[in-house]
């Protein structure tokens, strides 16, 4: 998520409040909602389901198909 703008990671043995307050603080701004939103109708957009079905067959089918 931290490339698409939308969110952020760190180690859990670096969490504090203070990098927690860090880290949070600028995702709650427009610009990250805005790039959240515009994700999420990407998202949407796309079978996900149906990609996902496609190669759970060809790889039951084995290989050379």
């Amino acid at each position: 998520m931290r490339r698409h703008g939308v969110g952020d990671t760190f180690r859990f043995t670096e969490l504090s409040t203070r990098r927690l307050v860090r880290t949070i603080g600028p995702l709650l701004g427009a610009g990250p909602a805005r790039r959240a939103a515009l994700l999420a109708q990407r998202l949407l957009e796309e079978n996900g389901a149906s990609a996902a079905a496609t190669v759970v067959e060809r790889t039951a089918a084995g290989p050379g198909v």
